[in-house]
């Protein structure tokens, strides 16, 4: 399972990982000044790519964003497009 959250006044994006209840790893990045929907998206990434790099088979995304999750699945163009194809 994938939690993520970002900040737009501290510009910080973090995931935290959890496995059987268990966090088992997170990561923080600090974004540049962007929007908070492509925060979101960063954060969403970060987590993605942590939970591909720990080799987990399937994936929950948990985030109280609902535009960058759509925006996860859309490699359209986009502010955040390297993000979206990254994470597809």
């Amino acid at each position: 399972m994938v939690v993520t959250d970002a900040s737009v006044p501290l510009v910080v994006s973090a995931a935290h990982l959890y496995h059987s209840g268990q966090q088992v790893s997170h990561a923080k990045q600090a974004s540049s000044r962007v929007s908070s929907t492509n925060t979101e998206l960063y954060s969403i990434r970060i987590g993605i790519a942590k939970a591909i790099s720990l080799q987990c088979n399937h994936i929950i995304l948990i985030t109280d964003c609902l535009p960058a999750a759509k925006l996860v699945v859309n490699p359209s163009i986009h502010s955040s497009q390297s993000h979206s194809i990254q994470d597809c």
